[in-house]
């Protein structure tokens, strides 16, 4: 165990550490089909475990692991590939795209909030729970900016997107969404990167459209925020 801690101290190993457990959570994801074992959380166990067996703490890990973090900001302005072929679809429906996305923005907050009071949390962690919705670079400086703990943040949206990208598909049957706008609107403004990873599989169209409303939520909700402690 000694030796694998010392080789975990060193930052490429962490990035190959992630990069492999995220290869086995999508071989098993394949092989099995299914929804509930997304990649990303089947590949966090893998890690956790790792980290718990070889007695590694998170300090060390993330010399490494950062890095990957690093790169989500990267991926996610190349969601503006698919969007820019679809630019047509963008302008027809400009104004149901703003709408959707700010009142989405907006129920995601309020509900964060209401949850948070419905399980008597205190108010340093309720502004922990707001930013559950955005994607991870943005949601990061708004838990600083609001004084929340940022590892609650990451763990809230972890599990929004990880949900998102498990239920997208069924909630979409279920609702009988059928317009490939409405359902990248739905997954992007709620689940962020993750789920807008799964919208990519679903269709390009669905894809660009939730990389867009991702875009929008993000913005809208660095606004919304501001009036976060009134509603507390």
């Amino acid at each position: 165990m000694a030796i694998a801690r010392e080789i975990l101290s060193i930052p490429l190993a962490s990035i190959l550490l992630c990069i492999i457990a995220y290869e086995i959570g999508t071989w098993i994801n394949k092989k099995t089909g299914i929804s509930v074992l997304h990649p990303l959380p089947v590949a966090i166990a893998i890690v956790i475990f790792v980290l718990a067996v070889c007695k590694v703490d998170y300090q060390t890990f993330n010399a490494g692991g950062q890095f990957v973090t690093m790169f989500v900001g990267p991926a996610t302005v190349c969601l503006a590939v698919p969007l820019y072929k679809n630019v047509q679809k963008l302008k027809r429906n400009l104004i149901p795209i703003l709408v959707a996305t700010t009142v989405g923005s907006i129920t995601s907050i309020v509900l964060a909030v209401l949850m948070g009071k419905a399980l008597g949390l205190n108010e340093q962690l309720i502004v922990s729970l707001v930013p559950r919705s955005v994607t991870v670079p943005i949601g990061i400086e708004i838990s600083k900016q609001m004084g929340g703990f940022v590892s609650i943040s990451l763990l809230t949206i972890a599990v929004t997107g990880t949900l998102g990208a498990m239920l997208s598909v069924p909630l979409a049957k279920l609702f009988r969404l059928k317009d490939g706008v409405a359902e990248g609107l739905a997954i992007g403004t709620s689940t962020h990167a993750v789920g807008t990873a799964k919208a990519m599989e679903m269709g390009e169209l669905q894809g660009a459209m939730s990389g867009l409303a991702m875009g929008i939520a993000a913005v809208v909700t660095v606004f919304l925020v501001q009036f976060v402690y009134l509603i507390i």
